[in-house]
Formats: structure tokens, C-alpha cells, sequence
């Protein structure tokens, strides 16, 4: 059995802000040689659906990107990969409830931002669901989109997903990995990730990109594992001389056999651009002023800590994008010694050493 599928679907509006959309659609499946074809369900087991050409356009900050995701019929069924060894696509899950209170899981992916002609079946954007041995008769899955930013169109979006139960099968992970998720903290962003069934596994090849495409790899990480056991995994990455203001990491996953896939992709915004924090005067008997460089506006709080750690001042203040003066009268009222002063911007901190004199 093999059926394909291509909807055409158009959001409501002009996209001018965040926004996301999406058709439904149940497919079941009938046995065509009792009566007309449509009064008995038709159970089939190995069912696969893949979801082709899950593209869309703009950049890392600002994107059109359509999504495709499946209703889960139990946790953890259907399975979803990405397709082929490479995937520009990103994990989307979350749950919905229903009047009655049911609750229900959707999983799948969000698109790329890299545009493809008319249905492209290129495994970079597509994705792949498998629904194992036991027999349905039904599945129900949305096609839609994602918008970020003032993108200002209603584009009319053709997808295309098929049906089968023998094939093509989705993308064997060569290991299962969850709770992938990246941190940052004084210029250093961290990786943790966990993994089960680590079998005829290889490593993981740590990759970084500045633009959410054309990664490159910065480090390796063997394998600590076992056979169906439970490994977490940390990786530390110094990204202060790394341009840009969104880091993105995936990890490229290698059996024995050199087979690989991919993660998804997870990011960090950054706050600061390089170097450390200029105070003058220092030492100082009264008012400070902080120098510093910002990749982005927003809010910062600044801390002033003592020698046991101890924050004695704290406030928030506005930050702007490049070049940023702050001025600290309030030391006046503490005593001589040494202090450290800190910043956090985005999740990022920069903190240097005060020396106050009387």
C-alpha cells in the first residue's frame, strides 16, 4: 500500500509578527473489498508516514518556516527521525487538551529556512514516522507553519507526505539521545545531553554554526556508554572570540559502522561582545563608571559582591546594542576593599574585580 498526499495551504493573514498556523488532517484507512469501501476499517501494522519538503525561508532571527508534526497514539509511538544522514530541521513537540480533557502529544519538526522548488523529496527536509507493529487504522497529523518577525506576506505553501507500509523506512539513529540542550555563561556555552541504547555506537562530533546552517566541527566525544544503558554526556565550548549573537550546535552521531545522523539543532543568544568589563577609576574612593561592548539591547543587572560572595548592591538597568557607560555612585557607602562587579545580560555575565580605597 502506497498512497501520497499534497495539500496547498495559505495562512489567514499578512504575516507582520510572530504567528503560527496549521491544517489537521485524519487519515484512516478502509477495507476497499466490503461493500463501497468506506464501512469497514482496514488495521495496518509497519505503517510509515514521511512528510517531504519541510523548507521555508529568511534567516536565523527572522523566518517563514513550515512545520509538520503527528499526533502520538501512545508515548513514545509513532518514532520520528529526520530523514537521510543530514536534516535542516528542527525537533517541535507540545501537547494540546481537548474539551474533554484529553490531552494529546504532537511531535515532528520545524522547517528550514532554505527554500526548495515545487516538493522537494531532498532528505535535508524531510522527516520520517513510524507507527511500529501495532495495527491502526487511523493516524492524524498537521501540516502548517511557523512565522518569526515581520516576514509581511501569505504565501501559499505546497506540502507533501506519503503513506506506506513496507517503505521507505526513516533513518536509523545509530544511538537514542534526549534532553539535548545548550547553556552559556561567561563566554563559555555548555552541551548536555543524555543517550540510551549506545549500541555498535562510535562518537559524537560536536558541530557549531553562527547562522543555523553550514556547520563545522569543533570537537569529538567518544562514547562512555553501554548497550541499552542510560550515559550523560557534557561538553564545554569557548565561543568568546566567536562572532555573531546566536551560537547554534548539533551533534553529528557515528556508529561503528560510520554510519551517521544528526541531532537537532539548539542555540544560545548571546549578550557581550569580547573582552572584559571597564571600570574607572579603580581603585575609586566614590562614583565608578562600567565600560562595555553589547551584541543586543535589553535589560542587565549589575551586582556588586564582596569577598565572601556576598552581594551588597544590586540593580537593573537598561542596555543598548554596541558601546554601554553605566555609572555606580552608590559605593561611596561601602567600606575599603576588594569587590567584584557583575553583569548579566542574556543569560551571560561579565564580572571584574573593584578595588575601593579611603
Amino acid at each position: 500500500m502506497v498512497a501520497n498526499f499534497s495539500p496547498r495551504i495559505q495562512p489567514d493573514v499578512n504575516l507582520t509578527a510572530d504567528r503560527r498556523g496549521f491544517v489537521q488532517f485524519t487519515i484512516t484507512f478502509y477495507n476497499a473489498s466490503v461493500g463501497n469501501g468506506f464501512t469497514q476499517v482496514l488495521p495496518i501494522s509497519n505503517l510509515v508516514f514521511v512528510h517531504y519538503d519541510n523548507d521555508g525561508n529568511g534567516n536565523a532571527t527572522s523566518w517563514f518556516r513550515e512545520t509538520g508534526v503527528a499526533q502520538q497514539i501512545a508515548p513514545g509511538n509513532p518514532t520520528v527521525l529526520a530523514g537521510g544522514g543530514t536534516t535542516e530541521l528542527a525537533a517541535y513537540s507540545y501537547t494540546t487538551q481537548t474539551q474533554n480533557n484529553s490531552t494529546f502529544t504532537w511531535t515532528g519538526f520545524a522547517g528550514s529556512v532554505c527554500e526548495r522548488s515545487n516538493i522537494s523529496k531532498c532528505a535535508e527536509v524531510a522527516e520520517a514516522y513510524r507507527y511500529g507493529n501495532t495495527p491502526i487504522s487511523s493516524l492524524t497529523f498537521r501540516l502548517g507553519y511557523d512565522n518569526k518577525g515581520n516576514t509581511n506576506q501569505r504565501p501559499i505553501r505546497q506540502y507533501g507526505a506519503r503513506f506506506t507500509c513496507f517503505g521507505p523506512s526513516p533513518a536509523t539513529l545509530p544511538v537514542s539521545i534526549t534532553n539535548f540542550s545548550v547553556s552559556h555563561r561567561d563566554g563559555i556555552a555548555t552541551l548536555l545531553w543524555t543517550t540510551t541504547d549506545e549500541d555498535k555506537f562510535k562518537k559524537f562530533e560536536i558541530e557549531r554554526s553562527v547562522a543555523g546552517k553550514n556547520f563545522f566541527n569543533v570537537s569529538d566525544v567518544a562514547f562512555r556508554g553501554a548497550s541499552r544503558t542510560t550515559t550523560d554526556y557534557e561538553f564545554a565550548d569557548d565561543i568568546r572570540n566567536v562572532s555573531g549573537t546566536t551560537v547554534f550546535y548539533r551533534l553529528r552521531m557515528v556508529d561503528a559502522d560510520e554510519k551517521f545522523s544528526f541531532s537537532n539543532i539548539v542555540s544560545v543568544r548571546r549578550g557581550f561582545s569580547g573582552g572584559k568589563l571597564n571600570i574607572s577609576p579603580n581603585p575609586a574612593t566614590s562614583n565608578v563608571v562600567v565600560r562595555f561592548e553589547s551584541l543586543t539591547s535589553g535589560m542587565a543587572e549589575l551586582t556588586i559582591s564582596d569577598i565572601s560572595d556576598r552581594i551588597v548592591w544590586r540593580k537593573n538597568n537598561q542596555v543598548l546594542r554596541g558601546s554601554n557607560n553605566i555609572t555606580i555612585p552608590e559605593i561611596s557607602g561601602l567600606t575599603e576593599g576588594v569587590y567584584q562587579i557583575r553583569i548579566v545580560h542574556n543569560g551571560e555575565s561579565k564580572i571584574d574585580q573593584l578595588v575601593i580605597k579611603r
